[in-house]
């Protein structure tokens, strides 16, 4: 709902805009809306364009100060795409209505020109019941471009004079008549254009919203920023902590490699000396030739060559006595029976004598019995 809307004039506060005696308490909780006629404002249009909005506040209370001509100034600044709007008035007019509006808790103050109702483009009229004169407004694409106010509508010569006498009117895109048939419009149900770049202090907000979220975005952002800082330090910690104990596993590791090398030598060593104990020696040339003089003399055979490659043997027996033959037979029997030899074999003739093989056995059991 609307505030309430009262029309200021110089004799005082239009009577009959104020609410019921039934709302008064109501309405004393809620600003009051003040309009100020056109004839007591100066109107201004300056390119705002490359103002940054954050900043578009302190550049229209730059372009007040500039342009205002009064001592102490009050006024309205509103921004329509690349343009800012000013509406200056003197501020004794606002301690006037203060003093008239001493049990309500704050107000605002509109120019009249609020009040109009934005065309597509051309001109229109505006006139206040409440006031006299009235207002020309120059509109393009329904963006206000300039205000003009006469006590009393322009004749076609005196517009054509004002042209004439001034050319950045016809800059602006005034036409060179104004339109005959073009009635002036009342102001009727109020169209909200934008806020006001430089409200009164006492007129604004308890809670000024956009300096709220703005100070609520730098807080959510400087707490993010801290959430960030501190899940990154324990992740750096943590990834610390994790370096440490690679560190210290690597250093133990490295202690204990020579302990490794020691226990896998005695492993090695173990594992030989079982092998070795469990391997039979090959008995040894002196044992077997003991062996071969024990048996040959006996069978009348003399052993003539001998040839050890273990495990084989090989021997070419001959006669002892001339003329006497060699059984094969006997001696194959008396290699057998030897607990040393295996795989007993006739393999040549040589000569006048005979040429055998065996192999030799390696069991602690042939052992046992040559000792014997």
């Amino acid at each position: 709902m609307p505030p309430p809307t009262q029309f200021f004039s110089p004799d005082g506060v239009n009577e009959h805009a104020r609410p019921p005696l039934s709302r008064f308490r109501l309405e004393q909780l809620r600003a009051v809306r003040i309009v100020i006629p056109r004839s007591l404002c100066l109107y201004q249009r300056i390119s705002c364009l490359g103002v940054p909005r954050l900043r578009l506040a302190s550049f229209a209370q730059i372009q007040v100060q500039s342009h205002s001509p009064f001592a102490r100034t009050g006024s309205f600044a509103l921004q329509q795409d690349q343009w800012l709007h000013l509406w200056l008035w003197n501020k004794e007019l606002e301690d006037q209505i203060e003093a008239g509006h001493a049990s309500a808790q704050r107000f605002l103050l509109w120019p009249s020109s609020l009040l109009s109702t934005p065309a597509a483009s051309g001109v229109s009229f505006q006139r206040l019941p409440q006031a006299p004169g009235i207002e020309l407004l120059l509109w393009s694409k329904r963006q206000l471009v300039d205000s003009l106010w006469f006590e009393t509508l322009p004749t076609p010569v005196e517009w054509s004079e004002l042209l004439a006498q001034t050319p950045e009117l016809i800059a602006l895109g005034w036409p060179p008549q104004l339109p005959d048939k073009a009635t002036a419009q009342t102001p009727g149900k109020s169209v909200l254009w934008g806020r006001n770049l430089t409200p009164r202090p006492e007129s604004r907000r308890a809670v000024q919203w956009p300096t709220f979220i703005n100070a609520g975005l730098a807080v959510a952002t400087v707490g993010m920023m801290a959430w960030a800082a501190w899940t990154y330090g324990q992740k750096i910690a943590a990834q610390q902590v994790l370096d440490e104990g690679l560190q210290s596993s690597q250093s133990a590791a490295a202690a204990l490699e020579p302990l490794l090398r020691v226990r896998e030598q005695a492993q090695n060593t173990v594992n030989w000396l079982h092998q070795a104990d469990s391997l039979v020696p090959q008995p040894s040339t002196g044992t077997l030739l003991s062996s071969l003089s024990s048996t040959w003399p006996r069978q009348g055979v003399v052993l003539r060559e001998l040839e050890i490659s273990a495990p084989t043997v090989q021997a070419t027996f001959v006669s002892a006595t001339a003329g006497s033959p060699i059984k094969l037979t006997t001696i194959l029997d008396q290699i057998a029976s030897n607990p040393l030899f295996y795989d007993a074999r006739f393999i040549d003739v040589s000569g006048d004598g005979f040429k055998f093989s065996w192999r030799i056995k390696a069991s602690a059991d042939s052992q046992q019995q040559v000792q014997e």
